[in-house]
C-alpha cells in the first residue's frame, strides 16, 4: 500500500513540475505561451546591423531574437507575439566630422518580429550603440518551435535580385495539414509519397534572420 501511495505522489510531483506555459503540441514541435514571467527565457532584444543595396553599412536597429534558436529550435509560428519594454538606448553619431554621444530613455515601447525599436542611420556607430536597463513590462502570444530532432537540414532555395535569400528548413513531421511538403509520385505504390515537410525563411540582406528565429 505504501509503495502505491509513493508512486502516486511521485506522479503528481512530476506532473506539477511541468511549466504551465509549455503546452502539448504535435510530434516534433513545442508550444509556449509567452508571459511577462517567462519572456526572458525565450526572447531577447538584440542589435541588428543594416546594409544598403551595395552591401555598405547603413545603420542598425533593435529587434526580437529567439533564445531557443541557439539551442537548435526553429520558430514555426509566432502568432500574436508582442513584447512591451522600457529601457535606455545609448548611441554615438557623427556630426560635422565629430562624434557625439546620445542617450534616450523610452517607456512601454512595443516590439514584434516584424517591428523594431530604436536604431540609427549610417552616421551612427554600430559598435557603440546598445540598450541598457531593459525591463519587460508586458508580453503575450504563442510561439510554436520546431524541435531539433525534427529538422532534417537547411538549404538555400533561391537568391532574389535585391540580395534577399530564401531558405528551406526541411522537417520530418508536419505541425498540421497546412504544413508545406515536398512529394513525388510512386509508380509502384501508385500514390503520392511525401519526401519531407518544410518551412521557408526569407532572409533579407539587412540581417541574418536564420539566427534570429
Amino acid at each position: 500500500m505504501k509503495r502505491i501511495v509513493s508512486v502516486f505522489i511521485l506522479m503528481i510531483m512530476l506532473l506539477t513540475a511541468i511549466p504551465l506555459s509549455v503546452s502539448a503540441a504535435a510530434p516534433g514541435y513545442m508550444e509556449v505561451k509567452i508571459t511577462k514571467k517567462n519572456v526572458k527565457n525565450y526572447l531577447e532584444v538584440k542589435k541588428i546591423k543594416r546594409y544598403d543595396e551595395f552591401g555598405d553599412y547603413s545603420g542598425y536597429f533593435f529587434g526580437l531574437y529567439s533564445k531557443m534558436r541557439k539551442k537548435g529550435y526553429y520558430l514555426y509560428s509566432s502568432d500574436g507575439v508582442a513584447v512591451k519594454i522600457s529601457g535606455t538606448e545609448k548611441s554615438k553619431y557623427k556630426y560635422k566630422k565629430k562624434w557625439k554621444k546620445s542617450s534616450y530613455k523610452f517607456k512601454n515601447s512595443t516590439v514584434t518580429f516584424n517591428q523594431f525599436i530604436g536604431g540609427g542611420g549610417s552616421e551612427s556607430s554600430y559598435k557603440y550603440a546598445k540598450l541598457t536597463k531593459v525591463k519587460y513590462k508586458k508580453a503575450k502570444g504563442t510561439m510554436i518551435f520546431v524541435r531539433p530532432d525534427n529538422v532534417i537540414g537547411v538549404k538555400l532555395e533561391r537568391t532574389d535580385s535585391d540580395g534577399d535569400k530564401v531558405y528551406r528548413i526541411m522537417l520530418k513531421y508536419p505541425y498540421d495539414q497546412n504544413t508545406n511538403c515536398e512529394s513525388h509520385w510512386d509508380d509502384v505504390q501508385e500514390k503520392e509519397i511525401i519526401d519531407y515537410y518544410y518551412i521557408t525563411r526569407l532572409v533579407s540582406r539587412y540581417d541574418n534572420e536564420l539566427a534570429r528565429y
